[in-house]
C-alpha cells in the first residue's frame, strides 16, 4: 500500500468515517469509563478527540494522514472547540512530534 494511500482516501470521505463519534465511545463516556488524559491514534477527522473535548476531557488526536487532520482542525474550529491534533506517525513518536500541537 503507497505510504500516502489514509491521506488519499480523506480527499473524499473514506468508509470508516462515518460523520459522528461511534456509540462506543459514547457509551464509554456515559458510564464513567474513561478517566484522564485521551489519546486518540488514528484519529481522522477527529469526531472522538471533539465529541471528547466537548465533554471536557483533555484529549490529543494523532493521525499520519495531513488531509484528515486538516479537516480535523477545521472542525475544531467551526465547532469552537479547543483540541490539539498531531500530525505524526504512531510508531514513531518523539518530544518534538507530540509538541506540535494544534
Amino acid at each position: 500500500m503507497p505510504e500516502n494511500w489514509f491521506d488519499s482516501a480523506y480527499h473524499g470521505t473514506p468508509p470508516w468515517d462515518i460523520g459522528h463519534t461511534q456509540p462506543e465511545i459514547v457509551r464509554l463516556d456515559r458510564s464513567g469509563q474513561i478517566s484522564g488524559p485521551v489519546l486518540d491514534v488514528g484519529c481522522g477527522t477527529g469526531e472522538h478527540v471533539l465529541y471528547l473535548a466537548g465533554r471536557g476531557y483533555e484529549v490529543m488526536g494523532l493521525d499520519s494522514a495531513p488531509t484528515a487532520i486538516k479537516k480535523a482542525r477545521a472542525k475544531a474550529k467551526q465547532r469552537r472547540l479547543e483540541a490539539n491534533f498531531v500530525l505524526g506517525d504512531a510508531l514513531n513518536l518523539s518530544t518534538r512530534t507530540i509538541g506540535s500541537t494544534r
